[in-house]
């Protein structure tokens, strides 16, 4: 469900898309929270019952604050200054969100203490593969990944749930993201042209990207034949 506040302004396009894929939930956790717009938003909506936002930095905290209170939202959205999950209590009916880290700095505050919430929602800036192998090894499973293009950058949102069983992706599933090659939104082909120019530089050093870079391209030239003619598309010279 989108977001429809009056105060959607706040969200920058990557944080809503962040916001879209958090499920309805009893409490958030926004693990690097900067200013807290988006837990203000989500207990605003009522997405959430209540929030936790958390940051290492003194600074944005006392941002975050006044920002809370602006909103008259200080009783359901606490602060903590605070670095990642640690010390922090995780409940199973609890939602975490980490945005706009590396993908390593996102496994060492995952890998902080043993999670079985109700849902996990990362944005990584960084390292998505090795992300993704990293939550397939501790049986989280993805259920969905949402993208956001911008001129110089691309978003990638995961969510994924605790199974506790282990999943293991081949290459192509770990670059490009088993709920991106599931689901193929309309923004997929552009991003593969971003990956494919970003593998080119690293196949020198790493010749086994050459077939995943084949791969990538093959399923680019499919999409973006079968956006130009959709099925059951009318013919105009008929």
């Amino acid at each position: 469900m989108p977001l429809t506040s009056p105060h959607d302004h706040r969200l920058s396009p990557r944080l809503q898309a962040v916001a879209r894929l958090v499920p309805a939930c009893r409490r958030v956790l926004d693990i690097g929270t900067d200013h807290a717009w988006l837990p203000i938003e989500l207990v605003r909506e009522g997405r959430c019952q209540e929030a936790l936002a958390v940051d290492i930095g003194p600074g944005p905290l006392a941002i975050a604050e006044r920002n809370i209170r602006a909103a008259d939202l200080a009783g359901q959205v606490g602060l903590r200054l605070n670095d990642g999950l640690q010390g922090i209590s995780v409940r199973s009916d609890d939602v975490v969100v980490v945005a706009g880290l590396g993908g390593y700095e996102i496994m060492r505050v995952l890998g902080e203490q043993p999670l079985h919430c109700q849902a996990l929602i990362l944005q990584p800036m960084k390292s998505l593969p090795e992300l993704r192998i990293w939550l397939g090894r501790h049986g989280w499973a993805i259920d969905h990944e949402s993208l956001v293009l911008e001129p110089r950058h691309a978003y990638v949102i995961i969510r994924a749930h605790y199974s506790g069983e282990p999943v293991s992706y081949d290459r192509l599933t770990a670059i490009v993201g088993p709920g991106l090659l599931q689901q193929r939104p309309a923004e997929l082909p552009a991003y593969l042209r971003q990956l494919m120019q970003r593998l080119a530089k690293q196949k020198r050093g790493d010749p086994d990207l050459i077939p995943v870079i084949r791969q990538i391209s093959q399923l680019a030239a499919e999409l973006e034949t079968n956006q130009a003619d959709p099925p059951g598309g009318m013919n105009n010279d008929t």
